[in-house]
């Protein structure tokens, strides 16, 4: 016979300990819960932070647009890819033919340590403040109207690659010699040597002493022959297979096809805003004929203005003191030029001068400068001074434009300077 069980007594104790432990239950679990969804949240969130949120991070401001670690990023990468390209072709040369490859280590060299970590920083500050200024490029587009189709992008493209050269525009003719002038007597009381410019050869820039070369050139940021397929297509088959080439090269280096639209964008942009601030730019402009002594400072300065005064002659000091070795030995002919070539100050003290006056000391980036008016005329440009004189002038519009800007920077695009793509291992020579 089985054993019978006595009915188990509940009394309110029981109950009462029982809807404790059933209360713990639900807490610890209610706890255990929110631990697994705060740290579910916490893996979300890094991700997010990873994959999205730190690319959208600002790494500068202007008037209230942001430039983007992402726009960061993928400029450096396209920069760094530029200059392994270049590296690349002088090595080709390099290999190739010894006796002029050696001619080319030191071009090889300075890309090589541009592209060094020890100089990762200055690459990223030059990207920074071109994206500043593309920007600025942009926001002073839009105000003009100005913008950029995709069927110029895709024109663009087609000139890049060789493809369709017969609808690319024609240059405007320009004069190939400057017209012949004669001496005035008030010319010849002071003039000990020939104008030397001609349409063919504009005058050369005031510049300052060469810098070392061990200081690796910024990069450039304008789209150049180096990136692209050498060989030039005739046919549409021949086109598209070169771009879907560079498609491949850019994207192994982490550049996506639609950042390098928008970046032949921006270029074509800037040429857009260069044309319009220069549409009433003349070919046929007032210039003057100068020489300069260029020298470091003011009390050299001064020295070399004492001695003109006693009447020593200006080409001999030229050829003895100035730094300007462009034109030194030249006796510091700069032949003529119009407004828009030289440095501000130089310029605005050049065309107030009377022909054979001497200026005082005159200071500019590049030093201090002695200047003296050989000659005035009204004188057709030739197309390389029209073209220097046209992105000067429109340089100290935008530098105007940029000044009034409110442009914020901020130190975290350091942390996201990238390092890729480089030079191959087995192709680095130092």
């Amino acid at each position: 016979m089985a054993e019978k069980k006595s009915p188990r007594i509940t009394n309110k104790k029981h109950v009462a300990r029982q809807e404790r432990e059933n209360k713990q239950r639900r807490v610890l679990i209610t706890i255990s819960v929110i631990i697994v969804a705060a740290v579910l949240l916490t893996l979300a969130i890094g991700l997010l932070y990873d994959n999205v949120l730190k690319y959208n991070q600002p790494v500068a401001n202007i008037n209230g647009e942001n430039i983007t670690v992402r726009d960061f990023q993928d400029t450096v990468r396209y920069n760094r890819f530029q200059a392994v390209q270049q590296y690349l072709q002088y090595y080709q040369f390099y290999e190739a033919y010894p006796d002029f490859g050696a001619q080319l280590q030191p071009q090889l060299q300075q890309i090589q340590l541009q592209l060094s970590d020890t100089y990762a920083d200055t690459i990223g500050t030059s990207v920074l403040d071109r994206l500043v200024d593309d920007a600025i490029v942009r926001q002073e587009a839009e105000k003009l109207g100005i913008s950029v189709s995709e069927q110029e992008i895709d024109a663009r493209f087609e000139q890049y690659f060789g493809y369709n050269q017969e609808n690319v525009a024609t240059p405007t003719a320009f004069p190939t010699q400057a017209p012949a002038s004669t001496l005035s007597p008030e010319q010849l009381a002071v003039i000990t040597l020939t104008p030397t410019a001609t349409a063919t050869e504009p005058p050369a820039e005031p510049t300052a002493t060469p810098q070392p070369t061990a200081v690796p050139a910024e990069t450039s940021n304008e789209p150049t022959a180096t990136p692209f397929p050498t060989a030039t297509p005739f046919t549409e088959e021949g086109y598209n297979k070169l771009k879907d080439d560079f498609s491949v090269q850019i994207k192994d280096a982490g550049i996506s096809d639609s950042f390098f639209r928008d970046f032949v964008r921006g270029v074509i942009l800037r040429e857009k805003l260069v044309d319009e601030i220069n549409k009433d730019f003349a070919v046929v402009q007032a210039q003057v004929w100068a020489r300069h002594i260029l020298v470091a400072d003011e009390t050299a300065a001064q020295v070399v203005a004492e001695r003109l005064n006693k009447g020593e002659d200006f080409a001999t000091l030229a050829n003895e003191l100035s730094t300007d070795t462009s034109n030194n030995f030249k006796g510091g002919d700069l032949g003529y030029f119009p407004r828009g070539i030289m440095a501000l100050e130089f310029e605005d003290t050049a065309f107030s001068l009377a022909i054979g006056e001497i200026s005082q000391p005159v200071k500019t980036q590049f030093g201090y400068h002695i200047i003296q008016v050989l000659g005035r005329e009204t004188r057709a440009l030739d197309q390389n001074t029209f073209e220097s004189a046209r992105q000067g002038t429109f340089q100290r519009w935008f530098d105007e434009i940029k000044a009034n800007s409110a442009i914020e920077r901020f130190d975290r695009y350091f942390d996201f300077i990238p390092t890729e793509p480089n030079i191959p291992l087995d192709k680095q020579l130092f």
